[in-house]
């Protein structure tokens, strides 16, 4: 929990006036070095204070990065390779690698703390976004009737937030280019990445439990 600190102003005493202390008697003046003592006294519960919030703050941080899941400190490093199934026309053999990687109950979570009430996490979103835009290109390419998930108005949608959730996290790994395409795949490099293994673990433990009526 924060703490409402603030500074406060060092208000001048009439000891430290000048024109109070020259009309003094000498023999209160020459008492002065009692301040001495005081000011170290002074000086060192501030060293202590300082060191102790210190402490109090690299305890604090070390505790927030323990129960921070959004960025586990146990990042990883993974190299893109292209998988072709992620993109393939819609059927059994390749709805199967999307429904593996999604967690469960679509990536909705009801948590005691952070959401009492039900919500997705994004991630999930942006999963679900990217696979119906893949339904709707092969439902045009094809011919066919589009599904609920691939209506105009869906994929619009999904276009735009998909558009919002990059500029957001706004990756900024670096990926080679290819001489001799001029450009970039992004297959190939090492990218640091938020370990989503460990996010879609979390947010399984944390699936809302959904009654028999509702199933």
């Amino acid at each position: 929990m924060t703490g409402h600190f603030k500074y406060e102003e060092l208000v001048q005493s009439e000891e430290d006036n000048s024109s109070d202390i020259s009309n003094l008697h000498p023999c209160v003046v020459s008492t002065k070095w009692w301040r001495i003592p005081f000011l170290s006294f002074i000086v060192g519960g501030a060293l202590l204070a300082g060191a102790t919030g210190f402490m109090i703050g690299k305890h604090v941080q070390q505790h927030s990065l323990d129960m921070d899941w959004f960025s586990p400190p146990d990042d990883v490093r993974i190299t893109y390779d292209y998988q072709r199934q992620f993109a393939d026309r819609p059927n059994n053999s390749t709805q199967d690698p999307w429904t593996e990687i999604m967690a469960p109950a679509n990536g909705f979570i009801q948590h005691p703390s952070i959401s009492a009430e039900l919500h997705g996490v994004s991630v999930f979103h942006q999963l679900h976004c990217l696979n119906a835009i893949r339904r709707a290109y092969w439902a045009a390419i094809d011919g066919i009737p589009i599904s609920h998930v691939s209506r105009p108005a869906h994929v619009r949608h999904c276009i735009d937030y998909l558009r919002q959730s990059l500029m957001c996290h706004a990756d900024t790994n670096l990926e080679p280019v290819i001489k001799d395409l001029g450009g970039v795949t992004g297959f190939g490099s090492e990218h640091k990445c938020r370990d989503f293994e460990k996010v879609k673990e979390w947010v399984g433990a944390w699936a809302p439990v959904i009654s028999d009526d509702r199933q």
